[in-house]
């Protein structure tokens, strides 16, 4: 399994050598990506020389636009790609799974524009809204979702932000989203994990390091989504986190390919 990491930054301001949070599992020359931050299809594409017609899912945590600034020119790329490779017209499915059925009509809207120049409808997408529990399964990978206190608790008690828990070859993944706090995501972390994909714009990685000693130890955190607090104090930061996790951590570089 490799996960290759498109964008790696919070949403809090721009940063140079950084794009907004987006990563891709790898298994058997499938992928799997979760969130779309802004430049996600052409790290991937142009950067990192992925071919994006190899997904087979899109997961999206929550609204915000630092996970979905680049979901529209996701969706215009793998329409292109199928154009240019001369593919028949609605070749093959891909798996949505978004927290609003709007976000992804909006998306669309802008990323398939191409429509109205009379080009083919290449993808069917099967777009369902998130909810609690198994939102996608196929013969590689199995993913559940948890809601989670980021955006609030919702008045018209339609959850809205979403971690997510992930079994792939025999690994268990943990990928927190967007979290109000760590207790957010206890029932996943409660049971384990191979691999804990923490954000850092709102929680810092030393705390969360800390917070992690009351859960079954995960076999690596891995810090993505990093926010101001965290990269401006880099190597303090660092050194902070490895008082708790010794040498089981990494922080995720842009346009990264890590294997598991």
């Amino acid at each position: 399994m490799k996960i290759h990491f498109l964008g790696t930054c919070a949403g809090t301001e721009p940063m140079q050598g950084r794009h907004h949070s987006s990563f891709i599992i790898e298994t058997n020359g499938a992928f799997y990506q979760f969130d779309a931050g802004e430049s996600c299809a052409y790290t991937a594409f142009s950067t990192m020389g992925l071919d994006l017609l190899k997904t087979k899912a899109l997961f999206i945590s929550h609204p915000h636009i630092d996970h979905t600034g680049g979901l529209p020119h996701w969706i215009f790329t793998m329409t292109k790609l199928c154009w240019v490779r001369k593919l028949q017209e609605r070749s093959f499915n891909v798996s949505v799974a978004v927290p609003e059925l709007r976000l992804w009509e909006c998306a669309s809207e802008l990323g398939t524009d191409m429509r109205r120049s009379n080009m083919a409808e290449y993808i069917v997408y099967d777009v369902n809204e998130v909810h609690d529990g198994t939102v996608y399964q196929d013969n590689n990978i199995k993913v559940e979702a948890l809601h989670n206190l980021h955006m609030g608790v919702p008045a018209d008690g339609i959850w809205r932000s979403f971690s997510y828990r992930i079994f792939c070859e025999g690994k268990t993944i943990v990928f927190s989203g967007d979290i109000k706090k760590l207790e957010d995501i206890a029932t996943f972390l409660a049971d384990g994990c191979d691999l804990f994909l923490c954000e850092t714009g709102h929680n810092h990685p030393a705390s969360i390091a800390e917070q992690l000693k009351a859960y079954p130890a995960p076999g690596m955190v891995g810090y993505i989504h990093n926010g101001r607090a965290f990269l401006n104090n880099y190597e303090e930061s660092k050194a902070r986190t490895q008082e708790f996790l010794g040498e089981r951590f990494f922080i995720a570089e842009d346009a990264e390919t890590r294997e598991f």
